[in-house]
């Protein structure tokens, strides 16, 4: 596993696979919304970018940030 992946937490039935330096989220259940979450801390007054390169190869995909994973 590569150190830029710790920390990152399987969803609402998905399975991660770290691969070629990327996170590969698949789904196990038939929850048709599986996702895989990092926590982390921010300060007050920092500013914060995310970025991602996101490939779907069935079905939808999409980023989210915000303060829960529901």
């Amino acid at each position: 596993m590569l150190l830029e992946f710790l920390g990152w937490t399987a969803y609402n039935g998905a399975s991660l696979t770290f691969n070629a330096n990327r996170i590969e989220v698949t789904s196990v259940t038939d929850s048709g919304n599986v996702n895989a979450h990092q926590a982390i801390t921010c300060e007050i007054g920092k500013t914060y970018t995310v970025s991602a390169d996101l490939i779907a190869v069935d079905g939808v995909m999409g980023l989210g940030v915000g303060t829960s994973i529901s």
